[in-house]
């Protein structure tokens, strides 16, 4: 390795100094690791032979670094009684050696962890440049002495990044993605560690790894992690959610549940008619969820009112019917109401009337057709207030609790109370919902 090329590895490592007391730069060769660039007090006459060393050999070639006990040290590359982390540099399915950092508690701090794992990746990328550019015959490492002369690819800023293509819904290369696994392999290990706790920052490297451990690890495992990892998340779901493996579905859809997103209910809604009944049962929770999000109405609920009129697949209008009426769209009304004198239809319409309007009176067409002309224009919302004074204590509880879920309020009514008091508090929802507004 030329010195210019040195200088400018050490350059790239002194931004994990302090708190690393040390960092060293090892590159594989054919008779091991050698020392190749240093900072703090580090030397190594000989290199080190990894086949003596199995927990070294492992690292390099899994996916976790090597957390060193001052024990286990290989050779005594720093004089005094530290502790040191091992992490492994390799890409396009080539080791390249590791980067070591000495120091007390380095494995406990997370921001160190995430800014180990920054500049191994910056490391590998240069290298792997360095390897592809004067590779040839006799040459099988970037280590070598090869003179580089000026390099103009070297970034002059040594805290740049990789760009990652922000269309690429699946990016599977580049070093700081190999490394950033590394930390997602750590924080998968203990939840509650120092990795963990700063995943976040590596979050648009993270989707590959994320989708390989989601095929492989326990879904209960994964929350934590994921709940870190907005950006990820999202773009795994999206890969994921129409797997053709039932499992996987059922996963990406609970975690919908947990993480509702607006964005991702097109994508949902052809599973909620699926003919595996727990696919679209979950698929059902997941729109439910995001109902109240801007945008539910375009992308789902208008779109289950054009299935509902589409008279040519019986089994998708139904489903729609049962999905409008779940989802309490008072849009749906005036397309119940016109197939209330449909003798397949009439039952399903007839509960979803009553359930969308709370009126539980069994009228025919025509008496429910005048009654929307009265009361098309209002929001459900003062329909939910004329339910509050019926005379069925199971309709009044029915009424505020899905008034508190549109509003968020249930204005001090108890649908058990006295008449007066529930008018006292109906009247106090009627001047919050329509201020000034006259009664119905």
């Amino acid at each position: 390795m030329t010195a210019q090329w040195r200088q400018r590895a050490e350059v790239e490592m002194q931004r994990l100094t302090p708190p690393a007391q040390a960092v060293g730069l090892l590159g594989l060769h054919r008779d091991g690791l050698h020392l190749n660039a240093a900072l703090g007090a580090l030397s190594s006459e000989a290199p080190i032979d990894i086949s003596d060393h199995p927990k070294l050999e492992k690292a390099l070639s899994g996916a976790r670094p090597w957390i060193c006990s001052t024990s286990e040290q290989p050779h005594s590359l720093h004089s005094d009684k530290l502790d040191s982390i091992w992490w492994p540099l390799h890409g396009d399915g080539i080791a390249l050696g590791f980067l070591v950092v000495f120091g007390e508690g380095l494995e406990r701090n997370g921001k160190f962890l995430s800014l180990l794992s920054s500049v191994a990746g910056h490391l590998v990328h240069r290298l792997l440049q360095r390897l592809h550019h004067h590779r040839g015959p006799a040459v099988q490492t970037p280590f070598g002495d090869q003179s580089l002369g000026r390099d103009p690819s070297w970034p002059k800023d040594p805290r740049r990044r990789l760009v990652l293509a922000s269309d690429d819904p699946m990016p599977t290369g580049g070093a700081e993605v190999s490394d950033a696994s590394m930390l997602l392999q750590l924080a998968l290990e203990n939840p509650d560690g120092a990795a963990a706790s700063v995943i976040f920052e590596l979050d648009h490297l993270l989707i590959s790894a994320l989708t390989k451990r989601f095929l492989d690890t326990n879904l209960e495992a994964m929350l934590p992690l994921m709940a870190r990892l907005p950006k990820s998340r999202k773009r795994l779901l999206k890969l994921m959610i129409n797997a053709e493996d039932t499992q996987l579905r059922h996963d990406a859809l609970h975690c919908l549940e947990r993480w509702p997103d607006e964005q991702m209910a097109r994508e949902v809604l052809p599973l909620a008619f699926s003919a595996e009944n727990s696919v679209a049962t979950a698929a059902a929770r997941v729109l439910e969820s995001c109902r109240d999000q801007k945008g539910f109405g375009v992308e789902v609920l208008k779109e289950l009112r054009s299935l509902f009129s589409d008279s040519r697949a019986k089994h998708a209008q139904r489903r729609a019917m049962d999905l409008l009426i779940r989802f309490r769209d008072a849009d749906a009304v005036p397309l119940l109401i016109s197939r209330l004198d449909d003798p397949e239809l009439t039952v399903l319409c007839r509960r979803g009337l009553a359930e969308i309007t709370l009126v539980q009176n069994r009228w025919g067409r025509a008496a429910w057709q005048g009654w929307y002309v009265k009361h098309a224009h209002e929001p459900r919302s003062l329909w939910l207030l004329i339910a509050l004074d019926n005379r069925d204590m199971e309709i009044r509880s029915r009424a505020i609790a899905e008034l508190y879920a549109e509003t968020g309020e249930n204005f001090g009514f108890d649908p058990s109370a006295p008449s007066k008091q529930r008018k006292t508090a109906i009247a106090r929802a009627r001047e919050t919902i329509t201020p000034g507004g006259a009664s119905p």
